[in-house]
């Protein structure tokens, strides 16, 4: 019994720890997609840790830096169902 409970605190530890880098991973990936569509757009962006600065520029450039994101998420999230 006190084994066995070693072994569910041992594996809750793991996928705590594999999830919150996942995570991270997921976030930080997903906001330098818009940083690099900044980049492509012509701009100079600075990427902290969850956001980007806001950077001026057209409404088409603000609305692709906006969509790059997401976009870059759902292509991440594609991978990981076709690897899996």
């Amino acid at each position: 019994m006190l084994r066995n409970m070693k072994q569910n605190r041992a594996r809750l530890i793991q996928s705590s720890l594999a999830y919150a880098t996942a995570s991270l991973t997921a976030i930080t990936l997903h906001e330098f997609g818009h940083g690099q569509m900044a980049v492509i757009v012509g701009q100079h962006p600075i990427v902290y840790a969850l956001h980007e600065q806001d950077i001026a520029g057209s409404r088409i450039d603000i609305g692709l830096i906006a969509a790059a994101g997401p976009i870059l998420s759902l292509l991440l999230g594609y991978v990981v169902l076709y690897l899996y």
